[in-house]
């Protein structure tokens, strides 16, 4: 009864947010590979310790062996086999309060010691390098432009941005949490993003959004949202996520004052003439100093 219940409810929320958003007037590209790709995100009121163990009551859903709606599990291949079903299982859930995106995940591997993990500066990995997950979110969905985020299994971050629905742009750094922990089912993970790391430009409508994920050692990419190999694109592929209308967008601008202390010192010893006053030196000195006061 109460798994039937918490099904009616869902479908309602789907219901009610999707009554206002017309996908075909819209022109949704790529519309009948997304058709089901959909997920609303829950608002939460009480802070999260992200620390890669899904120990919050937020995350039962995860920890639960039964069905539920508020966890995405539909993954299917882009490589090696185009759009057979994903050989290993991964769980999503995706929660927000009025700052903070929330994402966790479970990826499943019966051979955990056979994980692929890689050490390296924060964006110098490739995601197929190292068993990694990537979210990315059009949050002005535009088709065009994107978000990512993406972890290894050894918590190294990168992100970047997508735009021309084709290109990426790792110079974007934002600041964002993640964690990620491993045991025996193979390893879990949890990120922290704040909403003003997003252009965001509209609440009402749905953000696109696609998440990925890595096995380099079967050469497995798997994605949520996965099309023939031969359709290009990026956030025009994305599914949909909707949820955020009672956000604290915020500003991302931050403000650091500085203070800049530069002093040179130079000290010459001259001889005064060589022939006249050969055992008298001259010594000079000169020194500059230069004080800042600014922000940044």
């Amino acid at each position: 009864m109460n798994k039937l219940y918490i099904i009616i409810i869902f479908g309602i929320i789907i219901a009610s947010t999707e009554e206002y958003y017309n996908y075909e007037l819209e022109k949704e590209p790529h519309l009948d590979y997304k058709t089901e790709k959909i997920y609303v995100s829950q608002t939460i009121n009480y802070p999260l310790n992200i620390d890669g163990f899904l120990n919050e009551r937020c995350w039962d859903d995860l920890n639960n062996s039964s069905y539920s709606e508020f966890v995405i599990d539909d993954f299917i291949q882009e490589e090696p086999h185009n759009l057979s079903p994903a050989t290993f299982k991964t769980q999503i859930k995706i929660i927000h309060d009025h700052e903070y995106i929330y994402i966790a995940a479970k990826l499943f591997d019966p051979n955990s010691l056979e994980i692929t993990s890689q050490m390296s500066r924060r964006d110098e990995w490739d995601l197929m390098s190292s068993d990694s997950f990537l979210i990315e979110f059009d949050s002005m969905h535009d088709h065009q432009t994107s978000y990512f985020f993406a972890v290894n299994s050894s918590g190294i971050q990168i992100d970047g941005v997508s735009y021309l629905d084709s290109e990426d742009d790792l110079e974007y750094n934002a600041v964002w949490e993640s964690a990620v922990s491993i045991d025996e089912s193979g390893w879990t993970l949890e990120i922290k993003i704040p909403f003003k790391m997003l252009s965001i430009t509209q609440l009402k409508n749905p953000w696109g959004m696609n998440i990925h994920r890595s096995i380099p050692r079967l050469h497995e990419y798997d994605s949520w949202v996965a099309l023939p190999q031969d359709i290009p694109g990026i956030a025009s592929q994305f599914g949909h996520i909707f949820g955020f209308e009672d956000i604290n967008i915020g500003s991302a601008l931050e403000i650091k004052p500085y203070f800049l202390l530069d002093k040179n010192s130079i000290k010459n010893i001259l001889l005064e003439d060589d022939y006249l006053y050969p055992n008298l030196f001259k010594e000079e000195r000169q020194e500059v100093e230069l004080v800042n006061l600014g922000l940044d």
